[in-house]
């Protein structure tokens, strides 16, 4: 990686080392999980949003790094794409689930799936309040429930969802890499959420794989992970992370010369910017 001068800019504040607010508040359950909560709002425009799609994670973070925020927004490494190649930029929308605390009787198959039927039908009535060009960043303790499927996440992506983000499992895991949807998690298994896992809150603060996230902050995934960045730091990341990605570009390049090694996208700082 290229050395680059940053020293005119000033580090920002850090926030509050509390992952949820400066106040203690109660969270009271919320009806359905795609339900709209809170009263956050958006910060960082579309075109502010747009540049990170030119962006590394890489570049992110060392932007984040260069204003005192080491290791503060970038997920555990245990937070993973299910395909390699897998890559995202959105704003977060966030859901909380807590364990159930109910008791599931035996069912007839019959009764299963008029059970699975009507939760489900109960749900996507609620997909339509996630606005388009959002990440999906749920926070599931990291427990074996499969929120997150082959169906759910094409009917997202169909409606806007750009990806998903999920401490917790993810199941459908080879019709995920066939589709091609952009889902990052911490657990792989077969298991369904129904009698595991409920909602908690809906597009409030939240803790992700170590990461404290906020309502529109803005998400980026790729093959290294996932960062997040505040929506007051956006403008500034932004600017920093920019001027990385170009010097690491124009050194590249002089050494696919070097090599002899034909030019790519990702050495092409004219077209690329």
């Amino acid at each position: 990686m290229a050395r680059v001068r940053l020293q005119r800019f000033i580090p920002a504040t850090k926030p509050e080392k509390d992952l949820y607010s400066d106040t203690a508040r109660e969270h009271k359950p919320q009806i359905g999980i795609f339900q709209k909560g809170g009263s956050h709002k958006i910060m960082a425009t579309d075109d502010l949003v747009t540049r990170y799609e030119k962006l590394r994670c890489s570049d992110i973070s060392d932007a984040l790094d260069c204003l005192g925020y080491y290791d503060t927004y970038v997920m555990s490494p245990k937070m993973r794409p299910i395909w390699e190649g897998a890559r995202f930029v959105g704003r977060a929308y966030t859901v909380r689930l807590v364990p159930t605390n109910k008791s599931y009787p035996r069912l007839s198959p019959e009764e299963y799936f008029q059970e699975l039927k009507r939760l489900s039908a109960y749900r996507f009535a609620r997909e339509e309040t996630i606005p388009d060009g959002s990440v999906l960043v749920i926070a599931a303790g990291r427990k074996m429930a499969g929120l997150l499927g082959s169906a759910n996440t094409l009917r997202f992506t169909h409606r806007g969802v750009r990806g998903f983000v999920i401490d917790g499992c993810c199941r459908d895991s080879d019709e995920i890499i066939l589709q091609r949807v952009p889902v990052f998690c911490t657990v792989r298994s077969m298991t369904h959420v129904i009698g595991r896992l409920e909602e908690s809150t809906v597009n409030e603060i939240i803790e992700c794989a170590g990461v404290r996230v906020a309502p529109y902050d803005v998400v980026v995934g790729d093959s290294d992970g996932v960062v997040v960045v505040p929506q007051e730091l956006a403008e500034e990341v932004a600017q920093i992370a920019e001027e990385i990605r170009r010097d690491d570009m124009r050194v590249r390049a002089d050494l696919y010369k070097a090599l002899g090694r034909p030019l790519d996208a990702t050495v092409d700082v004219e077209q690329f910017f």
